[in-house]
């Protein structure tokens, strides 16, 4: 009979792992995610984001709207337009297309080589950042000492890791195939049957793609545990861990929504605090969950796919002789 272990009995074991050395395990998770940190602070200073163009051309849509005399909530049946107006109208929307054109090259042109470099840092040198944190996590987990310098620990599988990761982003897309196929040929079906074929085919792409994440989840845990493991070996490995446990994973994830929610409340009102104290709180909170989050999953990787650690021992006290009484 399959063993099953509630979500909380692996917070529980991860926040006992996390309490002692708490300090440290916040300083390896800061150290994890500084590529993270590093591309967004330059993304910001730079205003390399996109989100701006897309907001441009929402509000000059807006504003040719409402020279028309139109709004969101109205209906097609309620429009009352004559011919010239709305050849006018056209012409506007059509302006403001090509204007979102122009602004998006003009981006590319400017900013796509610092987006290209900060997506390939965080891309790079995050995946074996993560290995140190984890490993340092299984050391926490094992009542093991360890340092901060741990965060670095697995700087020898720099290019490993980069071909796991590769090799399991391919992996995944190739079960979403029969998906994008579905799609794609909804593009030659009757107009009529568009909707159902293209949510069928986003089904049989999204189905298959979370299916396929969680079969390879725990392979960068078997390499951070075993850095010796051959990336392939890796990936079997986690797809024997992972056999009939992909809804227990997905429910221990799912169990941290709360956290989420809190977090992004308690992250709003720190704000009010001004952006520089904000910022550090919002991302110590940040790194507080990012350690229990790792730590629980970790636990989940040590107890289905090393074995459960054994509990404590405490020591009795002795108790006097004979002689110490008199």
């Amino acid at each position: 009979m399959l063993k099953i272990i509630p979500a909380s009995e692996f917070r529980r074991r991860a926040r006992m792992a996390m309490k002692p050395v708490m300090s440290v395990l916040i300083l390896v998770a800061l150290i994890a995610a500084l590529p993270s940190l590093l591309s967004s602070t330059i993304t910001l200073m730079t205003g390399a984001t996109p989100d701006s163009l897309l907001t441009n051309t929402l509000n000059r849509t807006m504003q040719v709207m409402e020279k028309y005399g139109m709004q969101s909530t109205q209906t097609v049946e309620d429009m009352v337009i004559d011919e010239e107006t709305l050849l006018a109208m056209e012409a506007d929307l059509l302006a403001v297309t090509d204007g979102y054109m122009q602004d998006v090259d003009t981006f590319l042109r400017q900013k796509g080589p610092i987006m290209a470099a900060t997506t390939l840092l965080v891309l790079v040198a995050g995946p074996v950042l993560t290995l140190g944190m984890i490993n340092a996590m299984l050391h926490a987990l094992r009542r093991k000492e360890f340092t901060v310098s741990m965060a670095l620990s697995r700087l020898n599988c720099f290019f490993r890791v980069l071909g796991l990761q590769l090799l399991v982003i391919l992996k995944t897309m190739l079960w979403m195939l029969p998906g994008m196929a579905l799609m794609i040929a909804g593009l030659f079906v009757p107009a009529e049957l568009i909707p159902t074929v293209m949510l069928g085919g986003m089904a049989g792409m999204l189905v298959p793609g979370i299916m396929a994440n969680y079969r390879y989840a725990m392979a960068v845990y078997v390499m951070a545990d075993t850095p010796e493991t051959p990336i392939l070996r890796c990936i079997r490995r986690s797809k024997e861990i992972m056999h009939r446990r992909k809804g227990e994973l997905f429910c221990l994830e799912l169990s941290f929504i709360g956290w989420s929610l809190l977090l992004s409340y308690v992250q709003a009102m720190l704000n009010g605090f001004g952006p520089v104290i904000g910022l550090a709180l919002g991302m110590f909170a940040s790194l507080f969950l990012t350690v229990y989050t790792n730590c629980a999953k970790t636990a989940f990787y040590q107890e289905y796919g090393v074995g459960p650690l054994p509990a404590p021992q405490v020591q009795a006290e002795q108790e006097p002789e004979a002689d110490e009484l008199n």
